[in-house]
């Protein structure tokens, strides 16, 4: 930064410092540490949070992986439904199904978009 180098200019030609203009230089340093540490300690922050997310998308992608096959098995059963007295039953059964088919249409987006 330009403070240090004002500072490195005046060593060069062996200027004395008063008490304050010292303690005002290694305050200085000591700024310019703790940004560095503050900036590394955000840098692992983030790294970690990044890396509980992707765990976190990762189980979720599962569990919706298996919503989904559960529910192929269910819609590929339709075809054994034949008797027509129990039309009001396959319908609430449907219904109940079309909810959940939304649902999982929603989750799909969800999950494309943390992608």
């Amino acid at each position: 930064s330009n403070i240090l180098k004002n500072y490195e200019l005046l060593d060069e030609y062996r200027y004395e410092y008063a008490k304050d203009d010292t303690k005002r230089r290694w305050n200085t340093y000591s700024q310019l540490l703790r940004i560095s540490q503050s900036v590394d300690y955000a840098h692992l922050a983030m790294r970690s949070d990044k890396d509980k997310f992707e765990a976190e998308l990762v189980e979720a992608q599962d569990e919706f992986a298996g919503e989904l096959a559960s529910l192929m098995t269910v819609v590929n059963n339709f075809s054994k439904y034949s008797d027509l007295s129990k039309t009001k039953e396959i319908a609430e059964n449907v219904a109940g199904i079309n909810e959940k088919l939304k649902n999982c249409v929603a989750n799909a987006q969800l999950m494309n978009s943390r992608e």
